[in-house]
């Protein structure tokens, strides 16, 4: 049985009906949202930068200053840097879905979304982050040039 998206796989088939996104419409409203809230997350990312507060205080959790480097490790609304930096690399891996499965393609929105998710990762400090969001967006050019023409792929995998 062939899935709506064109896989033949049984567990594209799971992956839609789990999050919901049966139609293309679904996959670009629910990578889109993601989009969003990944772009708001780097934007506090880059506040807490440029204007010097911290988040992670109103937890009940000390900022954590990385003696290397001798700065503060950015962790947005987290207590910790790196779910912070977890959770924009998924936001960045949605916002490069989101940009290509869209018609007509929002490049205005998706570069200036990308561009505060990727200022976030970068401000965490954490490495692991800075190497998912590479392997993040070497996929995404990847899968683009191997799958053109269908609209679900990025779900897929």
């Amino acid at each position: 049985m062939i899935c709506r998206c064109g896989s033949l796989s049984s567990r594209c088939r799971l992956l839609h009906r789990s999050i919901g996104c049966t139609t293309s419409a679904r996959a670009q409203r629910v990578t889109g949202s993601l989009a969003f809230a990944g772009g708001i997350l780097g934007a506090i990312g880059v506040a807490e930068r440029v204007f010097g507060f911290d988040l992670s205080s109103l937890n009940g959790v000390a900022a954590r200053f990385d003696t290397s480097v001798a700065q503060i490790r950015i962790s947005g609304p987290y207590q910790v840097p790196e779910p912070y930096g977890l959770s924009l690399v998924i936001c960045l891996a949605a916002t490069l879905y989101w940009i290509q499965a869209r018609r007509p393609r929002p490049y205005a929105w998706g570069v200036l979304l990308v561009s505060l998710e990727v200022a976030g990762i970068a401000l965490t400090l954490f490495r692991a982050a800075w190497l998912a969001g590479l392997v993040v967006v070497i996929a995404s050019i990847l899968i683009v040039r191997l799958m053109r023409g269908r609209t679900m792929t990025g779900l897929c995998i």
